[in-house]
């Protein structure tokens, strides 16, 4: 029986290869409601393939379950300029500033010979 996370595989795969419509109707038709993860996942497809109407679609929801995480307003922000919408990303981030959200730091792991080194 497939679980949430052989659902996320399959967002994952279908979205690297383009195949969003796909991607996004499995999102709709699975038994669990899709996580952030799941959802974070398909819009950053949707960035690699440039499907901004898609990408807002899934935005909305990302926004509604989890409304301070910076890095999908930052996500759209980017998407927006981009494609030269200026004012969407003025709104994004305002919308970002008048929340009091914070952009956290980010970093880097990676392993060599058994030690992990953390860039930030």
């Amino acid at each position: 029986v497939p679980n949430l996370e052989h659902y996320a595989v399959l967002v994952d795969l279908l979205g690297r290869v383009g195949e969003l419509d796909t991607a996004f109707e499995i999102t709709r038709r699975m038994p669990f409601s899709p996580t952030t993860q799941i959802l974070g996942t398909l819009l950053g497809a949707c960035r690699i393939h440039q499907n901004g109407e898609m990408a807002e679609t899934v935005a909305k929801k990302l926004f509604e379950l989890e409304s301070n995480h910076a890095g999908y307003y930052m996500l759209m922000s980017n998407m927006y300029g981009v494609k030269g919408e200026w004012e969407n990303v003025e709104k994004l981030r305002n919308s970002v500033k008048n929340r009091g959200i914070k952009k956290g730091l980010a970093e880097s792991l990676i392993e060599i010979r058994r030690m992990v080194h953390r860039f930030v």
